[in-house]
């Protein structure tokens, strides 16, 4: 059978065993404990090994290839489905569970991560439209999909027909890939996958395949770290990990001598570079302040709002040099813009400026200031209500408006720039077919985890809260995140109000604790394991730093974790997932740190 040949030849590439010290019993025999290490096989790489049926299983059926590496110590966890308890193991691709009432092979059984993963997102497979048979694919009649080759017997078709679990079925090797792979849920689309590569994608149930047409024949089509992702984010039960509120934050200076700092960010260029946006129009590279580009004599500054207020580079800037500002003109409009470089290819050209997106402001605050690439490769752009209290110019709820708005455009094609077709209002003659989100007052800092693609959204409360939203990868635009109707969780001045169909905050805090949230980030990085996972965010008046992070009830925790005495204006990333804060009043930038 094919698949067996092609599993066989990915052996080379599991890691060796590492070699365990087993210590002896008096009689010279192994230890009961050794004789159990003794099965294992570790990988330094994770720190987890896999021993008895489950290294079986996993060296039978494809190894690091199909499965990745361990990523837990096996334990027993409740299944969502059957509410039964069973022995557990995670991996970079999926989720092993052991079976003892069944016969091998079916004693270990693969979690159906594909699916959850859709529905963490938001996404029903079964909402969505149904397919063709199509000549040269498999057709599926159960999901109504099809699997179908990228180029001549190679792609996603072939992939699925060539792997399988050994099952030694006579008849077809049909039932051996729906074992390993399940169905297909969905159609293949273009997609950003958790290392920001947008990459063509088709989920099963029990994976995800990417089509990656640059590399070599044999690795063009990859399985998703569906594991990865799907532990992280709450589905199934991963270890515990020590709790936030354990580790204890600190901030460490890595620059100093900025003007009015208010942003810090990375080109995901390979560099390493830390870009420091400055309220008069200025981005430097820190830290050692180097002018990467200086439009101060277009920017508006004298209003405590206003600026320089946004950076964002293009997902594939290493290729095209194209990066996204977002600042307030000399007449006190928004302007989103698009920049290139200039010949040494190491700083931006000020004269490339080619301006996307020209929104008046009837007021001096409340512009928002926000935006960056989502992982489905769109420009999200974050806009305030206008300024003024109370909604003043009832642009909240103003779909005919981009005010008080999430916006989502599509900027690798159309002049100046192109409607994604899944925009919620793109249909709708009275709306905006920007909009992606609607019931924003003052959206000053978003951002998206780069693990998995979910939104987090802090919104500048008025005189009572200040609060964080959340949206899951994959949910549908069209969201109504409620302002004026309500402030946070609260009826805008009056004791009850129509909160049918507002997004409800995860997160909130009085102004006893601050004036004006500041969003942050999901830490990704590698040098504290406990924030992994944990949204962390602050606030501009009090300097208070907290935690964020779904509790295992599925209830968000949010804790108190720093206390500063800085203006925190923003919060920020590097390449490899460190945080960073900006002091506008002390012209410096922070890393955070962290201690158990």
């Amino acid at each position: 059978m094919p698949h067996r040949s092609i599993r066989r030849s990915l052996a080379p590439v599991v890691p060796l065993l590492l070699v365990l010290a087993m210590p002896v019993a008096g009689d010279g025999t192994m230890a009961p404990q050794a004789a159990l290490q003794a099965t294992a096989r570790c990988f330094p790489e994770t720190g987890q090994c896999i021993s008895g049926r489950f290294r079986e299983f996993w060296e039978q059926h494809g190894g690091l290839a199909i499965f990745g590496l361990p990523i837990t110590a096996p334990q027993h966890e409740r299944n969502r489905d059957t509410g039964q308890t069973y022995l557990t193991q995670w991996f970079e691709r999926n989720r092993f569970e052991l079976h003892p009432e069944n016969q091998p092979p079916y004693d270990v059984l693969i979690g159906r991560l594909g699916d959850d993963r859709l529905l963490q997102q938001g996404r029903r497979w079964q909402d969505a439209p149904r397919q063709t048979e199509q000549a040269d694919c498999l057709w599926v009649a159960e999901t109504g999909h099809t699997i179908c080759d990228q180029e001549a017997a190679s792609g996603f078709k072939t992939y699925w027909e060539t792997h399988g679990l050994d099952l030694d079925y006579p008849d077809t090797n049909w039932r051996e890939s729906v074992a390993l792979f399940g169905l297909p849920l969905t159609t293949p689309q273009l997609e950003t996958n958790s290392s920001g590569d947008r990459v063509l994608t088709q989920w099963f149930e029990r994976a995800r395949f990417e089509y990656h047409p640059h590399n070599p024949p044999q690795f063009r089509v990859l399985l998703g770290l569906l594991g990865n992702e799907t532990s992280g984010s709450n589905a199934g039960a991963a270890p515990e990990r020590p709790q936030p509120e354990s580790v204890k934050l600190g901030v460490e200076e890595v620059a100093r001598g900025l003007q009015q700092p208010l942003f810090v960010t990375h080109a995901r260029d390979g560099t390493g570079r830390r870009f420091v946006v400055e309220k008069g129009g200025t981005i430097k590279i820190i830290p050692a302040g180097d002018v990467f580009l200086d439009i101060g004599s277009r920017v508006r500054s004298t209003g405590g709002e206003q600026g320089l207020l946004g950076l964002a580079f293009h997902p594939r800037f290493r290729e095209n040099g194209y990066f996204y500002v977002n600042y307030i003109d000399t007449n006190g409009n928004t302007v989103i813009s698009r920049f290139g470089l200039n010949a040494n290819k190491q700083t931006g050209d000020p004269r490339s400026e080619q301006i996307l997106l020209r929104q008046a402001q009837p007021a001096a605050n409340h512009n928002g200031g926000m935006l960056a690439f989502g992982p489905d490769g769109y420009l999200y752009i974050g806009l305030g209500d206008g300024g003024g209290a109370n909604d003043t110019y009832r642009n909240g709820q103003n779909h005919g408006t981009l005010l008080g708005k999430l916006l989502r455009i599509d900027v690798d094609r159309g002049t100046p720039y192109g409607i994604p077709a899944d925009n919620p209002f793109v249909n709708d003659p009275t709306a905006r077919a920007e909009i992606w989100a609607i019931g924003l007052r003052n959206p000053w800092r978003f951002s998206f985890d780069r693990a998995n693609g979910d939104l987090y959204i802090a919104d500048v409360g008025q005189g009572r809260s200040e609060w964080v939203h959340y949206g899951p990868q994959g949910q549908a635009g069209g969201i109504n995140y409620g302002w004026p109707i309500v402030e946070g969780t609260s009826c805008l001045g009056a004791a009850t109000c129509n909160r049918a169909g507002l997004a409800t905050p995860i997160a909130e805090y009085n102004h006893s604790q601050g004036c004006a949230i500041t969003g942050g980030y999901v830490y990704r990085g590698a040098d504290y394991p406990a924030l992994k996972g944990t949204y962390i965010f602050g606030d501009f008046c009090s300097g208070r730093i907290w935690t964020l992070r779904r509790a295992g009830t599925g209830k968000w925790q949010m804790t108190e974790a720093l206390k500063t005495a800085l203006a925190i204006s923003s919060f920020g990333e590097d390449e490899q997932g460190a945080i960073y804060i900006t002091d506008l009043a002390g012209g410096r930038v922070y890393r955070l740190t962290a201690a158990q």
